[in-house]
């Protein structure tokens, strides 16, 4: 790499394997800050000594792996409805192009032997719960996490004593978090490429049933 290369613009996000790639990312990125660093914020001063505790681990590892798909859901609901305005009248081929992205998504993950179970369960939903969400209106970014935080909460390794206490606070991360990488698609991504490269997906996914 030269050194004039460093200060040139990344390409955009144009097409399926870029929009995998960042939609992978940043679900990624979404789990770690309302999971790992809100279990680290509960733990305290004892958080470093907690979180090598076996046990402990072991549930921080089923709620990250067991909220994923849910934060990919979030992420594909967010440019599914970036794209429904540019493709008037291919909904139908829209949406299919969005479920195989995030069926795409999801198996470029590998799950540890102890969250694996619980990572295909959540895994078998986003289909389903994409096509839910593409009969209904489009939601601005910040509502997307709300009719499902409770889920996200529910998996976090915390007494249930204490989760009505925290479950605002969740959902305002899970929503602060999803407008700031909403904010970085739209600048990262050219949308109307995006779109189009969904529909043709979609397309041809139906043309081969």
């Amino acid at each position: 790499m030269g050194l004039f290369d460093l200060f040139r613009r990344r390409p955009r996000i144009g097409d399926v394997e870029a929009t995998v790639a960042f939609v992978r990312s940043r679900a990624s990125f979404l789990v770690q800050k309302c999971v790992w660093e809100y279990a680290r914020a509960r733990a305290g001063t004892n958080w470093e000594k907690l979180f090598h505790e076996a046990e402990f681990k072991a549930a921080i590892d089923l709620a990250t792996w067991s909220n994923l798909p849910l934060a990919l859901a979030y992420l594909m609901e967010m440019i599914e409805g970036e794209a429904r305005a540019r493709v008037a009248g291919e909904r139908t081929r829209l949406t299919e192009g969005v479920v195989i992205v995030a069926e795409q998504a999801v198996a470029g993950f590998a799950p540890p032997d102890s969250a694996a179970r619980a990572f295909a369960g959540e895994a078998a939903e986003i289909g389903p719960r994409l096509r839910r969400v593409a009969l209904a209106a489009v939601k601005p970014v910040r509502d997307i996490p709300l009719a499902s935080h409770g889920e996200f909460m529910g998996r976090l390794p915390i007494h249930a004593s204490l989760r009505a206490l925290d479950a605002e606070l969740v959902r305002n991360n899970l929503r602060l978090f999803l407008c700031g990488i909403h904010a970085e698609w739209v600048k990262a991504a050219d949308l109307d490429a995006v779109a189009a490269a969904l529909v043709d997906l979609g397309r041809r996914e139906t043309a081969d049933r």
